[in-house]
């Protein structure tokens, strides 16, 4: 991500639980419907991004997936404006 310059040195990866749930307006999930937990499956709010995980696939593989994340972005920042 550096070559993009996004630093991710500091970057912790944050749980969810029901109670903070309900401060989300939107909720996008980067897996299988089926792997979410299940009060994420019919929720509403939530929108699932078909991107493959690109652990130890190699950096191009990698590059590939964070410019399909970044397309996935900007629709959503349009779709929100």
């Amino acid at each position: 991500m550096e070559e993009v310059d996004i630093e991710l040195k500091h970057a912790k990866r944050k749980q969810f639980n029901e109670e903070n749930l309900i401060q989300y307006d939107k909720i996008i999930s980067m897996t299988s419907h089926t792997l979410v937990p299940e009060i994420l499956q019919n929720d509403p709010r939530v929108t699932f991004w078909d991107v493959a995980d690109p652990f130890e696939q190699g950096l191009e593989f990698t590059r590939q997936t964070r410019d399909i994340v970044n397309k996935h972005i900007k629709e959503l920042i349009k779709e929100l404006e």
